[in-house]
C-alpha cells in the first residue's frame, strides 16, 4: 500500500509540474527551434478577401451604438466588408439601437427569437453571410483599427484555418484584477507559443476569423463555441494562430460571483468538449499532446492537487516532503478562500491570486457534474466600466460597413 502511495503521489506532483513549468519549457524549446511564423498582407486592396462581420447580442442596447462605431473605424476595404448583428432574444431594444445607430441603412440586423443561445446566433449570421470569411466578435468588444486587417492577413497562408485576436481585459481597479491579468498574461503566453509550434488549440471567442469554407454550424446546446470551432478546423487539416498584432479589448468581470459563474459554464464546457470528443485527432499529434499538457491537464489540476494533499498526509512519517507538500497546498488553498471572503484582500498579490484560482480550481473539479447541467443560456456577468446608458450615437457616412 505505501509503495501505491508513493507512486501516486510522485505522479501527481511530477503531472502538476510539467502542467504548471514543463510545457512551458518545451514549448519555449520547439518553438524555438522553428523560428517565427511569417504572417504576410496581401499587397493591393483587391486582393483582401470579403469578410462578414457577425455580432451575436443578447440584451447589449447599452454598449452596442459604441461597439459598432468602434467597427466603423475599422481599416479594411469597405466594399470587401458586412456588418450582421444577430440579436439573441433581447429584451431591453438591442436591435433598435444597432438601427439607431446605423440609421437604419448601413449594417444588417437579424432578430431571433426566441432566445436561444450564442452558437445558434452564430450559425443564423453564417447562413446569410456573404463573405468568404467570417469574423465572430462580441457585443463588448472594442477592436483596433487595424485588427481585421491583421486578422485576415494571417488567412494568406492555405495552411491556416482561423486566427484569434489578442483581446485584451479592462479591469483596472476591480477586485479580480490581480488573478485575472496573470491568468490571461499566461494563456496568451502560451497561445503564440503554440502557434510557434504549428497550431493554436484555440481561438478566443472575443474576436476571431475563420475561413467560411471551414465553418461548421454547431449543436444549439454547445457550451464553447469557440473551442469547438477551432476543433473543427484542425479536424479539417488546418491550423488555429494567434495574432499579437491583431489587438482589441473588452470589460472585464466585476464581481468574484460572477466570475464563479463564468467559471462554472467554462468548466462545465470544457467537459462537455470531452465527452463529446471534440479534441484533436491522432493525425495530429502535436495538437493532441498541446491538448494534453495545456488543456485536459489544467482541467485535472484540483484532483491532481487532492491526491497530493492525500496521499501526502497518508505518507507524512516517511520523510518531511511528504507533509510539507500537503501543508504548502492546504495553506495556498486558506489564502485562497481569505481572498474569496474578504474582499479587500482580492488587491493584495497572493490573496488575489490565490482566490482566482481558487475560484477557477473548484469550478473544474465540478466540472464533470456541471457539463450534464449547463445550460447554453446564461445570466450575463456584470461588466467593469460598462456605461449602460443608451447612447445616440451614429455612424458617419464614411463608415466601413456595407448597405444590406
Amino acid at each position: 500500500m505505501t509503495t501505491f502511495l508513493t507512486a501516486l503521489f510522485w505522479t501527481s506532483v511530477a503531472l502538476v509540474a510539467y502542467h504548471l513549468v514543463g510545457y512551458v519549457a518545451v514549448l519555449r524549446l520547439v518553438s524555438a527551434l522553428r523560428g517565427r511564423r511569417d504572417l504576410r498582407r496581401p499587397q493591393n486592396t483587391a486582393d483582401w478577401p470579403t469578410v462578414s462581420l457577425i455580432i451575436p447580442a443578447h440584451n447589449e442596447a447599452g454598449v452596442i451604438a459604441d461597439t459598432l462605431r468602434s467597427v466603423a473605424g475599422l481599416d479594411y476595404p469597405p466594399d470587401r466588408l458586412e456588418v450582421i448583428v444577430v440579436d439573441d432574444g433581447s429584451t431591453d431594444g438591442t436591435a433598435e439601437r444597432a438601427r439607431q445607430a446605423c440609421d437604419g441603412k448601413r449594417l444588417r440586423v437579424l432578430e431571433v427569437r426566441p432566445r436561444q443561445g450564442k452558437p445558434n446566433a452564430l450559425a443564423e449570421g453564417s447562413r446569410v453571410a456573404r463573405g468568404d470569411v467570417l469574423c465572430f466578435m462580441d457585443a463588448n468588444v472594442t477592436p483596433k483599427a487595424d485588427s481585421l486587417r491583421a486578422l485576415v492577413a494571417a488567412l494568406s497562408s492555405d495552411r491556416i484555418g482561423a486566427a484569434s485576436a489578442f483581446v485584451h481585459l479592462r479591469n483596472e481597479g476591480t477586485d479580480l484584477h490581480i488573478g485575472e491579468s496573470i491568468y490571461y498574461g499566461v494563456e496568451h503566453r502560451l497561445h503564440g507559443l503554440e502557434t510557434r509550434t504549428g497550431s493554436a488549440l484555440s481561438v478566443d471567442g472575443s474576436m476571431y476569423v475563420v475561413r467560411r469554407s471551414l465553418y461548421q454550424p454547431l449543436p444549439k446546446d454547445t457550451i464553447l463555441d469557440d473551442f469547438v470551432t477551432s476543433m473543427n478546423v484542425v479536424r479539417q487539416g488546418k491550423d488555429v494562430v494567434f495574432v499579437p498584432g491583431a489587438t482589441a479589448s473588452e470589460a472585464g468581470t466585476e464581481s468574484l460571483a460572477d466570475e464563479w459563474k463564468r467559471k462554472k459554464r467554462l468548466a462545465a464546457g470544457s467537459f462537455q468538449s470531452l465527452w463529446r470528443r471534440a479534441f484533436p485527432p491522432l493525425s495530429r499529434p502535436v495538437l493532441l499532446w498541446q491538448f494534453v499538457s495545456h488543456k485536459l491537464l489544467r482541467w485535472l489540476l484540483p484532483w491532481l492537487l487532492v491526491v497530493i494533499v492525500v496521499t501526502g498526509f497518508a505518507l507524512r512519517d516517511r520523510s518531511p516532503v511528504y507533509w510539507l507538500a500537503s501543508l504548502l497546498i492546504v495553506a495556498a488553498a486558506a489564502l485562497g478562500l481569505a481572498g474569496v471572503l474578504i474582499r479587500p484582500l482580492r488587491r493584495v498579490p497572493p490573496f488575489g491570486l490565490l482566490a482566482y484560482a481558487l475560484v477557477s480550481l473548484t469550478a473544474f473539479a465540478l466540472g464533470p457534474l456541471l457539463a450534464f447541467r449547463q445550460g447554453v443560456l446564461w445570466e450575463k456577468a456584470s461588466r467593469a466600466g460598462v456605461d449602460e446608458k443608451r447612447s445616440a450615437a451614429t455612424l458617419t457616412p464614411e463608415a466601413h460597413v456595407s448597405v444590406e
